[in-house]
């Protein structure tokens, strides 16, 4: 693979990584994994799929985002992986156990990239869930 291409998949990543984790501070690993490739994938949509004002299982709409794009998410996975790597070597984020923390606003990204209120509930209502469950979900759906 062309490494000029990896820098900025993994640095597109680390972008959304950081957005999310500013508005959130700590999630699981595997939430935030997933959500940095789905908000990735629809940040350059005309318009959102969904609004804030949906209520009943918003985690599953958001999930449904990337219905039937198993290879792309798998594709991803390396850069994803590698990006938070690169955020924990940086120390930007701590990881510990199945979790990851913010470590402060020390670092300037480019802001890109912004949560739509949808986005924000729905990351709000999955840290309710187990990562079992999150994860049976994401692989039913994709």
């Amino acid at each position: 693979m062309n490494k000029e291409y990896e820098a900025v998949q993994i640095s597109v990543y680390i972008d959304v990584g950081y957005t999310i984790l500013k508005e959130h501070n700590d999630m699981s690993i595997i939430q935030l994994a997933f959500y940095m490739y789905a908000l990735n994938k629809t940040r350059f949509f005309e318009k959102e799929i969904y609004t804030a004002r949906v209520k009943n299982n918003i985690v599953k709409k958001a999930i449904s985002v990337i219905s039937g794009d198993f290879e792309g998410f798998s594709n991803a996975m390396p850069y994803i992986l590698k990006a938070l790597h690169i955020m924990n070597q940086s120390q930007i984020v701590k990881i510990e156990k199945q979790f990851i923390h913010l470590e402060g606003n020390h670092f300037k990204n480019v802001g890109c990239f912004k949560l739509s209120n949808f986005e924000n509930k729905a990351i709000m209502e999955s840290k309710r869930w187990s990562d079992k469950r999150f994860i049976k979900e994401v692989l039913h759906n994709v």
